[in-house]
C-alpha cells in the first residue's frame, strides 16, 4: 500500500532533518502544515527553479525605471542612465521571450500532484542554463558572465 507525500513548493534547498524556518502564509499551505503536525509530519520538498515568466512584473519594472529616472537630476543621470536603461531592457525582453505563465504553472502542479515528482524543477531554457553554468569550474563561468565594457 502506497501513501501519498505532501509535497511543499519552495525556492531553496531542505536538506533531510535540516531546520528551515518557514513563514507559511497561503491557506493552503497552512492546511498542509496542520495536516503534516496532526499526521505523519512527514512532507516532500520540491525546488522550483523558474526562469523568465511573460508576467505583468516587467512591466512594472520597466514603469519604475522610467519613474526613477524622471525624478534624478542630471548628475546621477550621467552615473545610473545606463545601468537603469539596461534593466529595462532586460525587463522588455523578459516580457517577451518570457514562458506563458500557463506553461509554468503547468510544471508546477505535475511537481505537486505527480507520484514521483523531480526534487528540482527547472522551468524555462533560461533557468536550464543558469544550472549549467553554475557547474562550470569558476574561472570559466567568471569569463562568460563577467560584464564586458
Amino acid at each position: 500500500m502506497s501513501t501519498r507525500l505532501a509535497m511543499f513548493p519552495l525556492g531553496t534547498v531542505l536538506v533531510p532533518h535540516g531546520v528551515l524556518p518557514l513563514h507559511v502564509f497561503e491557506p493552503r499551505y497552512r492546511v498542509l502544515m496542520f495536516d503534516c503536525l496532526r499526521g505523519t509530519r512527514e512532507f516532500g520538498v520540491v525546488l522550483i527553479e523558474p526562469g523568465r515568466i511573460a508576467t505583468p512584473i516587467w512591466d512594472r519594472g520597466i514603469a519604475a525605471g522610467d519613474h526613477l529616472l524622471a525624478r534624478l537630476g542630471e548628475a546621477q543621470k550621467s552615473v545610473y542612465a545606463a545601468q537603469i536603461s539596461a534593466a529595462q531592457a532586460d525587463a522588455a525582453g523578459a516580457r517577451a521571450k518570457g514562458l506563458p505563465p500557463e506553461q509554468a504553472a503547468r510544471v508546477i502542479v505535475r511537481a505537486l500532484t505527480g507520484r514521483n515528482p523531480r526534487p528540482r524543477q527547472l522551468i524555462g531554457a533560461d533557468a536550464r542554463l543558469a544550472a549549467a553554468v553554475t557547474m562550470l569550474p569558476f574561472r570559466l563561468r567568471y569569463r562568460l558572465t563577467a560584464a564586458r565594457r
